[in-house]
């Protein structure tokens, strides 16, 4: 970019030449001694040469001891789990911060300003190809183009993902269609079983509705079970351990009570 003022800019680089006279000739002596330039290259050449070495070696020990590494990293992940459970939480909420002073800090959809609760959203959708590559929130590609992402609510992010269709099964054929409509009619009437509405807030919006553990660890029977064995449970009248929550207050009550992977939260963010 040229500068606004050219005059300007003149007197300030002969006032630099004045004052740093000395420093500028023994900087010309130097760059014409080739001898020193070639010392330099020479060195140079030497260092990268040593830094792709270790590296090739580096690689050739993992690939040999690859069994030992798994077995000392699993261990030390045993040993040190507290810590790097804190360390991992203090990182993503910083992260998180960032990205509120960048995207804003409440629902572009619906103004919710309840920082326990609001989620990264893409957009234009598609969102699962970027969480394959990694599971961190995508600082960097936030940063870089700011206009891609948007901050929402989970109620406004699950709507969004029913009315654009970005959650579509990638399977077009007769039998998954069959399948599909035999797990909603299943999950229409779960949903009946358990009342048909947050029973916190009572949201009535079925786009926003999710099945919640009342003690927490869903994850675990989810492991197990899947999501199709929960709602073979809940119709089969084993419904004590479940009840129905927009998606906003899932994610209030996996924050206040530390559920999951929400563990060792690091900002006390409320209402």
């Amino acid at each position: 970019m040229p500068y606004k003022d050219l005059e300007q800019n003149r007197k300030r680089c002969r006032e630099y030449r004045q004052k740093h006279l000395e420093e500028l000739r023994d900087y010309d002596r130097l760059r014409n001694n080739t001898e020193k330039r070639k010392q330099w290259f020479r060195e140079r050449d030497q260092k990268r040469e040593r830094k792709y070495y270790k590296k090739q070696q580096n690689k050739k020990y993992r690939q040999e001891h690859k069994e030992e590494l798994a077995e000392y990293n699993k261990g030390y992940q045993d040993k040190n789990k507290a810590q790097l459970q804190k360390y991992f939480a203090n990182r993503y909420y910083t992260l998180k911060e960032k990205v509120f002073v960048i995207l804003g800090s409440e629902c572009s959809n619906c103004g919710c300003n309840d920082k326990r609760i609001l989620q990264v959203d893409h957009v234009n959708g598609h969102g699962y190809s970027e969480r394959k590559t990694s599971k961190k929130i995508p600082f960097k590609n936030i940063e870089k183009n700011p206009e891609k992402y948007q901050i929402l609510c989970p109620n406004c992010n699950w709507i969004k993902k029913s009315e654009n269709m970005e959650s579509k099964p990638r399977l077009q054929t007769k039998r998954a269609e069959q399948k599909r409509e035999r797990y909603y009619a299943k999950k229409r009437k779960a949903f009946d079983i358990l009342g048909n509405k947050c029973v916190h807030c009572g949201n009535t919006d079925h786009r926003a509705l999710q099945i919640d553990h009342v003690n927490g660890n869903g994850h675990k029977e989810l492991r197990q079970i899947n999501l199709n064995g929960v709602l073979n449970k809940i119709l089969a009248e084993e419904k004590e351990e479940y009840q129905l929550l927009c998606a906003n207050c899932n994610w209030k009550k996996r924050y206040d009570k530390q559920e999951y992977f929400i563990k060792l939260a690091v900002p006390t963010w409320s209402e």
